[in-house]
């Protein structure tokens, strides 16, 4: 599947992507998402809470189920904007699992300029919780206030980042920011065999 071009522009909703807005997966359950390639804007206009991404707002994997995303990239240079506390990635704004259920996120390439306030920002995703990106890179240009990651802008507990590559740059706007190459804020996530390669030094602006 290729999208190029996407403009989409909402206040409306909470959970927003260019390609699927919210993925929920039950008991004895798989999605897989493969083979999708993106290009264009998504531009959220409300002060709500929300989840956004350049393919899925947001995904949760509940007990017993999986979702497999593989294979998919951004064209070109994705463009994502929020103004409200947001979770925001390349590829998705939220990915949870429970601790019985699995998201796997593989060769994905993402290329995103994304802009969030008071947000929590990654190149490929925006938060992430009990899941496992392999083999996947991101070139991003990252501006915010709170955190943001080359890959995760938070990892929680359960999240394995492997084989991963982060480039481009970050911008802190607040001397409170937590910024990372891989991951901006970890609490209790595991990274190996990740190297990043920023074009420009982090920038924490006071």
């Amino acid at each position: 599947l290729s999208l190029q071009n996407v403009n989409i522009v909402t206040r409306n909703s909470t959970c927003v992507g260019g390609l699927i807005g919210k993925c929920d997966v039950f008991a004895g359950d798989s999605i897989f998402i493969l083979n999708c390639k993106l290009s264009g804007l998504v531009r959220y206009l409300s002060t709500t809470i929300a989840s956004i991404g350049g393919i899925i707002g947001a995904c949760r994997a509940y007990e017993g189920s999986d979702i497999y995303i593989a294979n998919c990239q951004m064209c070109e240079k994705m463009g994502i904007i929020a103004d409200a506390r947001a979770s925001i990635g390349g590829l998705a704004g939220v990915c949870e699992a429970t601790e019985t259920s699995n998201i796997y996120i593989k060769n994905c390439q993402m290329q995103s300029n994304i802009k969030g306030n008071y947000a929590t920002l990654g190149g490929i995703i925006g938060l992430g919780r009990n899941l496992t990106i392999h083999n996947s890179s991101a070139i991003s240009n990252l501006i915010s206030k709170e955190r943001a990651g080359g890959i995760t802008g938070t990892t929680e507990y359960g999240t394995v980042i492997k084989n991963c590559y982060a480039g481009g740059t970050i911008k802190g706007l607040d001397s409170e920011n937590k910024v990372g190459g891989i991951a901006g804020y970890d609490t209790g996530g595991i990274i190996k065999y990740c190297y990043f390669n920023f074009t420009t030094n982090i920038i924490i602006t006071p």
